[in-house]
């Protein structure tokens, strides 16, 4: 067991496209290192207007995106001018959250992740957006260390595939938030579906490695 530790904390040092379970990044440039290039795709929305109903779901380039709620919520969907315009809201019959599916995937991301409003994009407030990917999730704000602002670039890299995540409003997972709704548009959504060929390490470090514990016991037991 003891060798075993030290080779995975071996590998994960030396190899440059090692991560953990989940890693979030703000630049598009390290986001893509993690994986193929050619399998990245991406969904912009460009086209034109469409207006996603309550409890729907909605086929684009290549997610689904299903609205779970949003009776009498404000439009969901293809703004018409290159945004997907969305709401989360944890308040009453108008209960909103946003789920993403798609094909076996080892990362997603934002790009121009903003407020609704054009005019001062910087307007959102991160703190009651929340991404919820199985047991795992994340408050907007935690992650980019501001409450208002719009985010240019935001991924998320795994190392073994998802097929969706929910986007909801940061009250289903801190309580100690009061505001209960908010809106916002997205300039386009990436996927990537394979990950990046990690390079095999030298065999001499490999048996180094696990060698060196087998020294250390020998010498200690010597001293005895």
């Amino acid at each position: 067991m003891h060798i075993r530790c030290i080779l995975f904390i071996f590998l994960y040092f030396i190899s440059p496209y090692s991560y953990s379970t989940i890693i979030v990044v703000n630049d598009k440039t390290q986001w893509l290192s993690y994986f193929n290039a050619s399998s990245v795709v991406e969904n912009n929305f460009d086209g034109i207007q469409q207006d996603f109903i309550a409890n729907s779901t909605n086929s684009l380039d290549y997610f689904n995106l299903s609205l779970v709620g949003g009776v009498a919520d404000e439009s969901t969907g293809i703004t018409g001018d290159g945004f997907l315009q969305g709401e989360v809201d944890y308040s009453g019959s108008d209960q909103l959250e946003l789920d993403f599916s798609f094909d076996a995937s080892f990362g997603f991301a934002f790009t121009d992740f903003r407020n609704d409003s054009i005019s001062n994009p910087s307007a959102l407030d991160l703190s009651e957006i929340a991404i919820l990917v199985g047991t795992e999730h994340w408050v907007l704000s935690e992650i980019v260390h501001q409450q208002y602002s719009d985010i240019p670039f935001l991924g998320f890299v795994f190392d073994s595939t998802i097929s969706g995540f929910t986007m909801a409003h940061s009250q289903g997972v801190r309580s100690s938030m009061t505001r209960t709704s908010e809106e916002f548009y997205i300039g386009s959504f990436l996927l990537a579906k394979q990950a990046a060929l990690i390079s095999e390490p030298p065999t001499y470090l490999l048996l180094f490695f696990i060698a060196y514990p087998i020294f250390i016991r020998r010498k200690k037991l010597a001293l005895l």
